[in-house]
């Protein structure tokens, strides 16, 4: 039989992260990635959450994957996550790769190219109720392995997840956030 289906989503170019007095720049298509294509290594990126948001028991945190690469390199896929508790020791809790954290849905994973100095995001979620299924765990750090990385890059980070699971997003071209227009006088 003869696959149908829709074509694999296009590759997503993201610009290098504007200065705070700058106007930001927004992400734009680009075109496949070209045979003998640039995957960012681990070494050419930086973590660092960037943002976090919360409602009704539900966190979801923002972390961006900043280029230091000379030249643009890409991202495509879900992060591998490990997190461990304040003794070091890796926590019992599965990751589940989705392409929706609690607030809003991304849709399927595409390629993102990433400029120097541009960043890549992805959003970890999770729940902090108490529940019968798991007990609570609380992590101070978190290893995260980009797709097709090399090694994880660290980050300090407390997170208290409730349940036995935290939930990864795929590498999503990070947007400049919308412009406020003001309606005619």
């Amino acid at each position: 039989s003869v696959p149908t289906g829709t074509p694999p989503p296009a590759p997503v170019a993201v610009q290098p992260a504007a200065p705070a007095t700058a106007t930001p720049v927004t992400a734009t298509p680009a075109g496949p990635v070209a045979p003998g294509g640039s995957n960012c290594r681990s070494g050419e990126l930086t973590l660092k959450r960037i943002a976090t948001d919360a409602g009704a028991g539900n966190r979801v945190a923002t972390f961006a994957l900043t280029s230091v690469a000379p030249k643009p390199c890409t991202l495509a896929g879900y992060p591998t996550l490990t997190l461990f508790d304040a003794s070091g020791r890796t926590l019992p809790i599965r990751v589940v790769q989705t392409e929706q954290n609690y607030f809003e849905s991304g849709g399927p994973a595409a390629p993102v190219t990433v400029a120097p100095n541009g960043r890549a995001v992805f959003y970890l979620a999770w729940n902090v109720v108490p529940s019968t299924e798991a007990p609570c765990m609380t992590a101070t750090r978190a290893q995260v392995t980009p797709p097709g990385g090399d090694q994880a890059l660290e980050v300090e980070e407390r997170i208290e997840a409730c349940g036995g699971q935290v939930r990864v997003s795929p590498i999503r071209a990070e947007l400049a956030p919308a412009k406020a227009v003001r309606p005619p006088a």
